[in-house]
């Protein structure tokens, strides 16, 4: 189905220029005052040029003023509220396509990690913090020199957000781990096992840790592990007499 394109009033040039969801900017109808006559100018698609051979931009005119703008800039700022505040907040296009403008294809990152984001979409390719391990992408993030393990997933680009969002947690003083990735499990004594690419089960009790065992899936992980919580007793019992 063909998304359908709605044009909004950019704002500081309401009733003059719009904005569309699917990147473009246009002028409106409206009524040029001059000293003894007025006229009708007629609103009309704008055509983008080329900017420092990166990015799409126009020039818009407001109260004799007139600008050049780069067009995904005015695009977040009349859809996603973004407030230009030089090199502190960015406009970054996720897919890594500088002329593709849709609103769907932007969003507000810090400069640093929109030099991450577009470095994954850099010509060797390589995806910072980002491996393919047992059929799933896996997201890490190094801090001070600790390797901190953020997630599984079975989609390329969430792993991508997984690891730009942990970042954004690091840059705010916060620690990574406090991102709850798709495959961490919220079950405590559940955890994936890396290495097998499995789930791993366990109950902690008395600073001894005791197996309950691996599974494919983390819901019968889960399941193994409050089957041993409700009998927790007879399941250490078992478990010190090797049963």
């Amino acid at each position: 189905m063909q998304e359908k394109e709605i044009w909004r009033e950019i704002p500081n040039f309401r009733g003059v220029y719009e904005a569309s969801n699917m990147g473009r900017i246009r002028s409106v109808d409206r009524t040029v005052e001059c000293k003894e006559w007025s006229y009708t100018r007629k609103g009309c698609i704008l055509k983008p040029a080329m900017s420092n051979g990166k990015y799409l931009s126009v020039r818009l005119s407001c109260k004799g003023i007139a600008k050049t703008w780069s067009v995904h800039v005015l695009i977040a700022i009349t859809f996603l509220g973004h407030i230009p505040n030089g090199y502190d907040r960015v406009v970054d296009h996720i897919n890594g396509n500088k002329t593709d403008n849709r609103v769907k294809n932007l969003r507000i990152l810090s400069m640093r990690r929109n030099n991450i984001a577009w470095r994954l979409y850099a010509e060797s390719n390589c995806d910072i913090g980002i491996t393919f391990v047992y059929n799933k992408w896996v997201a890490v993030i190094n801090v001070n020199g600790e390797r901190v393990y953020i997630g599984r997933f079975d989609d390329k680009d969430k792993a991508q957000v997984a690891f730009l969002d942990s970042t954004a947690l690091v840059e705010n003083g916060l620690s990574p781990k406090k991102y709850l990735a798709e495959f961490s499990s919220k079950k405590t004594g559940v955890s994936f096992n890396n290495q097998k690419g499995k789930w791993d089960a366990y109950i902690d009790k008395d600073y001894k840790r005791y197996y309950i065992g691996r599974f494919n899936t983390e819901e019968e992980a889960i399941e193994a592990r409050i089957k041993a919580e409700e009998d927790i007793g007879v399941f250490i019992n078992n478990k010190t007499r090797g049963a």
